[in-house]
């Protein structure tokens, strides 16, 4: 047993905590705070295909040394998980490398939507944990960019009491300032072309079908005040619609990252103006924000509590 004398907890109290162990401990943690197990509801695990990034033995160490005991995947491996056969195929290879590591884990998976595989949306309702939609280009073939598609999507997934998650941004728009901005060159471009009005647009629309087939959405890395407000003015109405915020990219970087890394900077969507982060941080302070996705940045986030930036103890 290892006993955690005078541990702090998130509502400044103190006390005595224990766990199991086979060994005999106690440890003076006047200077911890005790904090409940999380939940990853945005996780990347490379598997199956993209193992020489990262496997499931990797990250569900990376993920427990965090203190993150849940995660929910999405599905841009090789090959994407679209279909109940991949899906199946795909949880039996993290249940063999998580047992090869001796690993307790909890995880269930997204499926990706596409235009050619509706049909896989009833017959995974059982198995996975929500629909992933991408509306703007980021990764592989998963993208929804026509209203015909995006209003299926949205309609089975109510059909099937399945959460959409959504990667908000509108490939029209995308395109046409591609074309705009096609002679220049420099890494900032890639916040003009996919600039605040790409995400606005997109995230309104998916608001919209949300409330038309009564779909129950989370808005994955809203990164702009625009956004912020439609997920405000949804919540006000009683929409089931919920949102991420995502460090490090829109909490503690902003478009002046391009000075130094350059096209590292590069994230989709991408790095905006300081206001836009202002506007994130004190949406997380309103509770406008549901969760703020870890991307390996915890550290970040209990000094931005410090710092009085993040009230932890909300989440």
């Amino acid at each position: 047993m290892i006993m955690f004398k005078q541990v702090s907890t998130i509502d400044g109290k103190r006390l005595d905590w224990q766990i199991p162990s086979v060994k005999e401990m106690t440890l003076d943690s006047h200077h911890l705070t005790l904090l409940p197990a999380l939940i990853d509801p945005h996780a990347h695990f490379r598997t199956p295909g993209l193992e020489y990034k990262e496997d499931w033995k990797t990250g569900a160490k990376a993920a427990l040394q965090e203190g993150i005991t849940t995660v929910f995947a999405m599905p841009n491996t090789l090959s994407i998980t679209n279909t109940l056969e991949r899906v199946l195929e795909k949880k039996q290879l993290i249940q063999k490398q998580l047992k090869q590591a001796e690993i307790s884990l909890r995880f269930n998976l997204y499926l990706g939507v596409d235009k050619n595989h509706f049909s896989e949306i009833a017959r995974c309702c059982n198995e996975v944990i929500g629909l992933k939609i991408f509306m703007g280009s980021s990764t592989g073939g998963l993208l929804l960019d026509d209203d015909v598609s995006l209003e299926t999507a949205f309609k089975l997934a109510a059909e099937n009491d399945l959460l959409v998650a959504v990667h908000a941004e509108d490939q029209d728009l995308i395109l046409k300032r591609k074309v705009r901005f096609f002679h220049h060159k420099e890494p900032k471009i890639h916040s003009k072309i996919r600039n605040a009005q790409v995400a606005y647009l997109a995230t309104s629309k998916a608001i919209d079908l949300a409330r038309k087939y009564h779909t129950r959405l989370y808005l994955l890395h809203v990164s702009t005040a625009q956004e912020i407000e439609l997920v405000r003015q949804a919540k006000e109405k009683g929409l089931c619609v919920y949102c991420e915020v995502l460090p490090p990219h829109h909490l503690f970087l902003s478009t002046k990252a391009y000075d130094s890394p350059g096209t590292k900077a590069q994230v989709n969507p991408p790095l905006r103006q300081q206001v836009h982060s202002n506007a994130l941080w004190q949406a997380i302070r309103e509770k406008v924000v549901d969760t703020i996705g870890i991307e390996t940045t915890l550290p970040l986030l209990l000094d931005a509590c410090n710092q009085g930036k993040n009230p932890i103890v909300r989440y």
